[in-house]
């Protein structure tokens, strides 16, 4: 243990994210600093050698040869997150291995990739928070073998709208990334189309024991054995067969092997260390390098123009009819029009900002704003320099170019990656005292972040389902608030809140908001006070334009205007999401699938002629199993349908659901997809497939379905047809 704790490799940097894609969905690239690279040449010592050649007489793959394996590319990688640094770069994308014999037992294993500098798309400077945005501190590198960390600390705007559901972050719904269109099950399907899973295969659980993978093998070897077919074709199949399933058999009885396979998978096991794309063709990979290219010099054109525009409209719609002069009763339309026409512009707010990058650490931006409330309007124009001195400290400066002046200075620094402290003053050119705000945040725990700024609070981070509760007590104001938000799919959130303060009294809040394409978002929310009225925001917002319409309905609280208030952006949702959004995403997952199974069409038809020949070969050997269990009045299966039920693309399976019985029992684990059970193949790649089975028992008929990773269990009282 002492030997291998001095053999680990010294990181120079803590901070460094990595990816082996070309795009970090949520970031820019602010600066690319060119390719960088990690080398190492590696030579096993003596005693490792020596066991190393005595341990492959036995045939197989090595552990020892693994381990030093890991020790080189974990050492090319380290060595390429310190080039990284060295040019000044906080990312490395595209990140690929390769590894070669440079002589008699030596290797040499490379890391290379492109260092850049990335920032978020909503964020003023890398690694660093902003109001309003979330601070990014990535790790980079092997830590204990696992993958990297991403957490977020978040600094609050205290002015910023919390009706509708925040931003989320990187890690969070979705896992940091933007839907494509695909459905789940279609990227599931491509991500295992050519891996083979062994636990499918042998027909067992996850968590199966040796005891029971070494009972699963034998009985397979039994049925698939060559000397029982006396058809050469057969028997060829056959040999193959048994090939995969000794295989499957190998990694699954061996820890080592099959603790590798359950993180790494099939390619994990196959010793390539190049990374990159699986099932595609040279032409595939043009076109995917094609989409690269032109999705990278849309967000270079988006980093030089950088400009971000808010509107916020506000509307006053709560003023009361005149009563003289006009009939007591209208019809409904007549109210809604004379509504509408008494609808104010209370106020309007207009800001705009662009941003320029002076090197990979400073950043200016010029920004202005504009305001007209009551006919009397007033504006200014802001210029701010913000500047990244190490990975620890940030600092801003900005100044007001016109009257009346106002300047802000804010200093943030990192203590370590789970606490920082962060200062803001704000004066009118100096004169008179400065007012000075002081925050402190800590990371307590995976997914929560405590912060205190004359206030107490908690929040949820990184998780799906996020909530915040804070208390703050002072001499202007005090208040107690609470909220949680529920990210109902990849595109849509729910958020509700409430808020007691000595200024304003109680408050609630609900509203939602749903991604209505690739870059759009629509958000509705309304707001109850008890001491404020009603009030509805309406928020589009595109690729860092937004425009805010918040509405004033009712000057005076109440519980049947709060109660249908509270209901319209709810119904609004459902119906621009039943109505709009859903049949639109449908008719697009229909035509990436024509897509899918077109590019796929050889593979899907080896599929199945591989499927239909374990059938031949399978065929015999459940007959007599089926004469057998009929005779003794136990399991028999009828017919057996596997794919989409609905549409009736499925694939019969009798004989292949057949074999499984066993003493009139069957059992088929979950967890995996049963596409890849022998006898099986997907016969609709990319959609919800299930398994149905109609069954004899003791003469009696039963019937079950079941989705496609759940498991199986025959015979059951419950699945008894009693008509």
């Amino acid at each position: 243990m002492g030997n291998n704790s001095q053999n680990q490799p010294t990181r120079a940097v803590d901070r460094r994210f990595s990816t082996t894609a070309f795009t970090v969905p949520g970031y820019t690239i602010s600066q690319s600093h060119g390719v960088v690279r990690g080398l190492t040449v590696r030579t096993p010592n003596v005693g490792k050698a020596i066991f190393g050649a005595f341990a492959s007489l036995g045939g197989g793959e090595s552990s020892t040869y693994i381990e030093m394996a890991e020790k080189a590319r974990e050492t090319a990688f380290v060595r390429l997150l310190e080039h990284a640094a060295a040019v000044g770069g906080n990312a490395v994308i595209g990140v690929q291995f390769t590894g070669q014999e440079v002589a008699e037992e030596m290797t040499e294993v490379m890391a290379y990739g492109t260092a850049v500098t990335l920032i978020p798309a909503q964020q003023s400077s890398p690694l660093q928070p902003a109001y309003g945005a979330p601070q990014i501190i990535a790790f980079g590198g092997f830590q204990g073998g696992k993958r990297l960390h991403i957490f977020n600390s978040v600094m609050e705007n205290p002015y910023q709208d919390r009706s509708l559901p925040e931003e989320p972050s990187v890690d969070q719904a979705n896992g940091g990334k933007e839907s494509d269109g695909y459905h789940q099950n279609d990227l599931n399907d491509l991500q295992n189309l050519t891996q083979k899973d062994y636990y499918a295969l042998l027909n067992v659980s996850n968590t199966a024991t040796k005891e029971d993978i070494q009972e699963a093998y034998d009985r397979l070897c039994e049925v698939f054995h060559p000397d029982k077919h006396d058809d050469p074709a057969l028997k060829e199949a056959a040999e193959s067969k048994l090939r995969v399933i000794r295989k499957a058999f190998e990694v699954l009885s061996s820890p080592q092997l099959r603790t590798t396979y359950d993180k790494y998978g099939e390619d994990g096991l196959s010793g390539k260390w190049e990374v990159g794309h699986r099932v595609q063709t040279p032409q595939e990979m043009m076109d995917e390098f094609g989409r690269l290219v032109k999705e990278q010099k849309q967000m270079e054109l988006e980093n030089i123009v950088r400009s971000r525009n808010d509107i916020i409209i506000n509307l006053d719609a709560s003023r009361s009819p005149p009563q003289f002069g006009l009939p007591k009763k209208k019809d409904r339309i007549t109210r809604v029009v004379d509504s509408l026409s008494r609808t104010e512009i209370a106020q309007l707010y207009m800001k705009n900002s662009f941003k320029t990058q002076f090197g990979s650490r400073t950043q200016v931006i010029l920004g202005s704003n504009m305001t007209s409330q009551s006919g009397i309007g007033s504006g200014t124009v802001m210029g701010t320099v913000q500047h990244t001195f190490s990975n620890r400290l940030f600092m801003e400066f900005g100044t007001s170019l016109l009257n009346p002046g106002a300047s802000v200075i804010k200093a943030t620094y990192n203590i370590d990656p789970d606490t920082y402290v962060s200062g803001t003053a704000f004066t009118k050119h100096f004169q008179g005292p400065t007012p000075l705000v002081m925050t402190a945040g800590r990371r307590i725990a995976k997914d929560r972040h405590d912060l205190s700024s004359m206030s107490l609070g908690v929040r949820s981070l990184g998780t799906q389902d996020n909530y915040r509760a804070e208390l703050q007590a002072g001499v202007v104001q005090s208040y107690l608030l609470a909220d949680r938000t529920w990210n109902v799919d990849e595109t849509s959130r729910i958020r509700i809140g409430t808020k007691y303060s000595n200024l304003a009294g109680l408050s609630a809040s609900i509203g939602g908001d749903r991604r209505i394409t690739e870059y759009t978002k629509l958000g509705l929310a309304v707001e109850l006070a008890l001491s404020g009225g009603v009030a509805l925001n309406v928020r589009l917002a595109r690729l860092g334009q937004s425009v805010t319409i918040p509405i004033l309905l009712s000057s005076d609280f109440s519980t049947k205007f709060a109660f249908w208030a509270g209901l319209a952006p709810l119904c609004a949702l459902a119906i621009l999401d039943f109505g709009v959004i859903k049949p639109r995403g449908r008719r697009q997952r229909a035509e990436k699938l024509r897509e899918l199974r077109k590019i796929h069409g050889e593979f899907i038809a080896e599929q199945r002629k591989e499927a239909e020949e374990s059938i031949r070969l399978l065929r015999d050997t459940t007959g007599r199993k089926m004469k057998q269990e009929q005779d003794k009045d136990g399991l028999v299966i009828v017919e057996a349908s596997y794919g989409n039920l609905n549409a009736g693309i499925v694939a019969n399976v009798t004989v292949a659901v057949q074999a499984l019985v066993n003493n009139s029992q069957l059992a088929m684990p979950g967890g995996h997809s049963k596409t890849h059970i022998l006898g099986f193949y997907d016969p609709c790649l990319g959609e919800k497939k299930q398994l149905r089975i109609r069954y004899e028992f003791q003469k009696r008929l039963h019937e079950v379905v079941v989705a496609d990773m759940d498991h199986v269990v025959l015979p059951a009282r419950s699945h008894l047809i009693t008509s």
